[in-house]
């Protein structure tokens, strides 16, 4: 029985990361209409949100009260998580430079508050916002700097 459920969660995955990529092919087109990228992830997650709805009560056993008793952590993750990336994805369809590091980034952060607050090590999220606030003026100034250095030469 293990074996059989290790396989079925193998192909879930594979068939998940298929999924995700394969959006790009399905959306592409609506971008071009001139849909939004947060458009185009409420549709997706509505398309996916109704095919999946009745292999999760299934799997549930028709019984919602996991569901709930887990709600904060499924609502953070699928929200932060699923829509954060796949917005991410689709910015980046568009040609909109966009930081996927910023948004997993977030979404651990997010997943680990819902849990409980304490679980979130406070001291290394405000370390990493302030390598992202101090990233861009600082390379702006070593940039500054070789070019004043280097001109001369050139």
């Amino acid at each position: 029985m293990r074996a059989s459920r290790g396989l079925i969660g193998i192909a879930l995955g594979l068939a998940a990361g298929l999924a995700f990529g394969a959006g790009g092919v399905f959306v592409k087109p609506l971008l071009e209409s001139g849909w939004s990228p947060g458009a185009a992830v409420l549709a997706r997650i509505t398309v996916a949100a109704v095919l999946l709805a009745v292999p999760g009560l299934i799997a549930l056993r028709f019984d919602l009260r996991p569901l709930w008793r887990a709600r904060w952590t499924v609502l953070v993750f699928g929200l932060v998580a699923v829509a954060g990336v796949q917005f991410a994805f689709y910015a980046s369809l568009e040609r909109i430079p966009v930081s996927t590091t910023h948004t997993i980034t977030g979404a651990i952060i997010g997943v680990g508050a819902t849990r409980r607050i304490s679980a979130v090590k406070w001291g290394v999220a405000g370390r990493i916002v302030w390598a992202w606030v101090l990233t861009i003026p600082l390379s702006a100034a070593v940039a500054a700097v070789m070019y004043l250095a280097l001109r001369p030469l050139f």
